[in-house]
């Protein structure tokens, strides 16, 4: 609306590596936008390395613009690939990975 913004930093976890895709949305039912997000990137120049670290990153918004970052072992999400493009489905994550599967997940309630 009035054009103000504040910058705030993500968790370390996801800034990990890049990421390719961010779904917004309330999956904690608690009535709070969360972040879901995923990346890498395998495909860069020769001199230049991948950018592997992340597994994708569930973070649990609290309303005031701040996040936490849930443990892939409580979330389930675990998206190590070079995934390209993330969407919610139905009350599924669809995760496209580049040259590779697709992964599907299902969201417990």
């Amino acid at each position: 609306g009035n054009w103000n913004y504040e910058m705030r930093d993500l968790p370390n976890e996801a800034q990990l590596s890049p990421i390719n895709d961010i779904i917004a949305h309330d999956f904690n039912q608690d009535g709070n936008t969360d972040l879901l997000t995923a990346g890498n990137l395998f495909g860069s120049e020769v001199e230049t390395t991948r950018a592997y670290a992340g597994i994708g990153t569930l973070l649990y918004g609290d309303g005031k613009g701040n996040f936490k970052s849930i443990p892939y072992t409580q979330s389930g999400f675990y998206a190590a690939g070079d995934v390209r493009r993330i969407a919610y489905v139905n009350g599924q994550i669809i995760v496209l990975n580049n040259n590779d599967r697709h992964q599907q997940f299902e969201m417990s309630r």
